[in-house]
Formats: C-alpha cells, structure tokens, sequence
C-alpha cells in the first residue's frame, strides 16, 4: 500500500508499452553511458575509479559483488539491519574473514566507529545500505 492517488506521466505509462531494449542496442549503450557518468558525478568519481550499476535486484547485486572476492579477503559489513544481517549471510557462504559492526535495534553504526575499524585494518571490502529496517524477528 502507498498513499495515493499517484499520478503518472503520460509518457512514463507509453514507455511502459515500448518493445524492449536489447543490451547490445545502440540505444541501450548510450542510455547505460549516460546513467554510468550520471552515477560518476552523484559519487564524486574522478577517473581514480569507475562506480557501475548492475541492473537486477538487490540480492543479485549482493551476490555479484561476492565475484570480485578471493578466498581469505577481508570483508566489513556495517549493519544497520536486515539488509545488512543479508550481508552478512551472503559472505559467511564464502571462504571470508568477515567482520561485523552491529548496530541496535533503533540505532545505526557510528561513522567514529566504521572509521577505527578502517584504520585498523585492511579490507578488500566493505559494505552498508543506506536503507535499512531494523526488524530482525
């Protein structure tokens, strides 16, 4: 349920009904060229490194991500809640040092604590959502 009435676009209902978009198209090249620099400029990417954008659901981007990983990494995951909790699941699967920073229910890792964390020590990864829910029942 959402609050309502929502009113959509004449444009955005038509583009609903459009055949899809092959991956190989030049349209979909220049629309994934756009949305990559669009996303660049969001992060504050310089040509240090190149944000990217999986398209599929979360939990596909989740489990993506464990491929740019070797046996023995070192992961942190912050938690702040069920996403994070799916974090952690997802790498525990894998030959992982996996760490943890757990907030409470109500409240979220400090910014002071993923900091310390960082700086002592070396990790290949790290991960957070910036959406959480705080039921784990």
């Amino acid at each position: 349920m959402h609050v309502g009435p929502s009113i959509i676009e004449t444009e955005v209902l038509l583009a609903g009904v459009k055949e899809n978009v092959g991956f190989t198209s030049p349209e979909f090249i220049e629309a994934m060229g756009n949305a990559l620099r669009g996303v660049r400029k969001v992060m504050g990417a310089d040509n240090t490194y190149q944000p990217f954008i999986i398209p599929g659901s979360g939990t596909a981007a989740m489990e993506s991500v464990t491929s740019l990983l070797r046996k023995g990494d070192r992961v942190l995951v912050v938690s702040n809640g069920v996403f994070g909790d799916r974090w952690e699941a997802i790498l525990r699967k894998y030959p992982l040092e996996v760490k943890v920073l757990r907030a409470g229910p109500g409240d979220a890792v400090s910014e002071a604590e993923i900091l310390r964390e960082v700086e002592g020590g070396k990790y290949k990864m790290i991960t957070m959502t910036h959406v959480e829910n705080q039921h784990r029942g």
